[in-house]
């Protein structure tokens, strides 16, 4: 994350997405959030998406942090990637994983 950061043509970005719960996934989603807003303070912070199985509402917040809740095959795009979000409980019940629907060379 350091690396990405704090090289010189390094931009903000607009989401980040959370695969599942586990604290090598989650855990340094508020420390990006912080340094993103150090670095970029006039710009947005980016939204950051996870599946949560247990409500149907569209952002919850989790761990401190805003949460937008990921619908089932919603499409993510950046870059020219295409990403379609698909659940796949089992190796936690909010595990997610992203498949390249489109990648534009």
């Amino acid at each position: 994350m350091n690396e990405v950061l704090s090289a010189p043509d390094s931009e903000p970005f607009a989401s980040i997405l959370i695969t599942h719960a586990h604290d090598d996934h989650i855990g340094g989603v508020q420390p990006l959030l912080d340094e993103l807003k150090r670095k970029f303070p006039s710009e947005p912070l980016p939204k950051v998406y996870k599946w949560n199985p247990d409500t149907k509402a569209k952002t919850y917040t989790y761990h401190g942090i805003l949460m937008e809740n990921i619908e089932d095959g919603q499409l993510f795009e950046a870059d020219g990637v295409k990403l379609k979000a698909m659940r796949a409980p089992g190796h936690t019940c909010d595990h997610m994983f992203f498949i390249v629907e489109v990648r534009k060379c």
